[in-house]
């Protein structure tokens, strides 16, 4: 529907598996595409584009890669499991900017949050938040370094609220 809107002069479908690029561009054909101005591409295939006009050109060795988490090196599983821990807990980032210099905060901490639903997400938000600028405060009423406030947690009192609520909401026993 999108390419009979805006006519596009060139197509080169870019998601999916190798057979359903094929027939992406089989439809881009039936639906007025010239078949030259098709592109089926694999990992590495180099489009080049100069002078209004598009061409194959190189290719460049770009190998499959298959995360089995059976790598023998073990960076696969490392991997493997980041994204599993991250698919199972969640992610909460702190941002905040502070003057080392004269101890002062400059920006309060800001929560971001990545794997949560919505109604949980503000909670955690709001929550990572406050208890980011009390660790702030205190931190720089103790004229940390930056190695140290790299290095700032949540008590294990502030963990516990927070794993609790969690559980609660994600009905977790």
């Amino acid at each position: 529907m999108l390419q009979s809107l805006v006519h596009p002069k060139y197509f080169m479908p870019i998601h999916g598996e190798y057979r359903m690029l094929v027939l992406h561009g089989q439809i881009a054909e039936q639906i007025g595409m010239p078949k030259e101005n098709v592109f089926i591409c694999d990992n590495g295939d180099v489009l080049e584009l100069f002078d209004h006009k598009i061409t194959r050109g190189w290719h460049i060795a770009s190998p499959d890669v298959y995360i089995d988490g059976h790598d023998l090196d073990g960076v696969s599983n490392a991997l493997i499991n980041d994204r599993d821990i991250l698919k199972n807990e969640g992610l909460v980032s702190i941002v905040s900017a502070i003057n080392l210099k004269n101890g002062k905060i400059i920006t309060p901490p800001t929560a971001y949050t990545a794997g949560f639903e919505e109604g949980i997400d503000t909670h955690v938000i709001r929550h990572s938040s406050i208890h980011a600028m009390e660790a702030l405060e205190e931190a720089m009423s103790k004229r940390m370094t930056l190695a140290e406030t790299k290095s700032l947690s949540f008590s294990h009192q502030d963990r516990q609220e927070e794993q609790s609520f969690l559980r609660k909401s994600l009905m977790i026993s």
